[in-house]
């Protein structure tokens, strides 16, 4: 029964967002009523069961997939035998995922929150090819204090904007908590990186320290996919036009985005996953 409720909520979604309803505050509280009957504990995807937070934040009882037009693409370009670094690690659907597709990949989860640490560790336990972190990573070592959001993709180190949280009413409510947090150049000597790596980061306006963190380490990185804002959700995040200079003085070229988001009430695109590629790899 709930299977076939979440079919049918799925449809009538996209027929809302078309419509542009889903600009309205109504329709999204609205929408979140309708969710939560359909939402659980856990959830089966490609034969794995995977446990969920307690807001089902990344909607895998309802969509049965980790970002599908992002699992689609990564399928294309992930081989045998290459290594993935998921920074902002969540419950671990990105790392499964990459596991789903190329078992014999090495895969290296860093999430710092401990809530969602400990759900990626339940979720990834039987998978020995996915080595996982409690940590933040950035461009220094020692601890810090993160914005632990109820809606746990959207905690971060930077303090939240209040645009993001007028576009997402549900990301309003954080505690602090405090963190460990090092660098991908720090934790270098932990991974082996010497095939083709996949970076993926995700870590709300936190991207250029990640990426300052690992000034040696991308010389080993062929592809990365990261999230990168066209307005400031967080203050004082850098924007994609700061991204995208930093990795392209660093000898990568913009190949496109995965997926965008936008700001439900306007229709502003506020956010984007980005793909750089090594220049070495592009075709000319």
């Amino acid at each position: 029964m709930k299977k076939m409720l979440r079919i049918m909520y799925k449809k009538s979604e996209g027929i809302i967002s078309k419509s542009g309803l889903d600009r309205f505050e109504v329709v999204q509280n609205l929408g979140r009523c309708v969710r939560s009957p359909l939402k659980s504990d856990n959830v089966e995807i490609d034969g794995h069961k995977m446990f969920l937070d307690s807001l089902d934040s990344l909607r895998l009882s309802i969509n049965g997939v980790y970002e599908e037009f992002e699992t689609e693409i990564v399928k294309k370009i992930i081989k045998k035998g290459d290594v993935v670094v998921d920074v902002g690690a969540n419950i671990g659907s990105f790392s499964i995922m990459i596991n789903k597709i190329i078992p014999d990949a090495t895969i290296y989860s860093f999430e710092p929150l401990n809530d969602c640490y400990q759900t990626l560790l339940s979720n990834t336990k039987e998978i020995n090819r996915i080595k996982s972190f409690n940590l933040a990573l950035g461009s220094q070592t020692g601890e810090a204090l993160i914005h632990h959001n109820e809606f746990s993709p959207s905690s971060s180190l930077l303090d939240m904007n209040s645009l993001h949280k007028i576009a997402f009413p549900y990301t309003q409510k954080s505690v602090q908590e405090k963190v460990k947090i090092s660098s991908l150049d720090e934790m270098a000597g932990m991974m082996e990186c010497n095939k083709k790596v996949l970076l993926k980061i995700d870590v709300q306006g936190y991207e250029l320290e990640v990426l300052k963190g690992a000034e040696s380490s991308l010389n080993d990185v062929d592809l990365i996919i990261i999230e990168t804002s066209f307005d400031e959700l967080y203050q004082d995040q850098p924007l994609f036009d700061t991204i995208y200079k930093f990795l392209c003085l660093r000898d990568f070229r913009f190949e496109g985005s995965l997926d965008q988001f936008k700001d439900p009430g306007t229709g502003r695109i506020l956010q984007g996953d980005a793909i750089f590629v090594k220049r070495i790899f592009v075709k000319t």
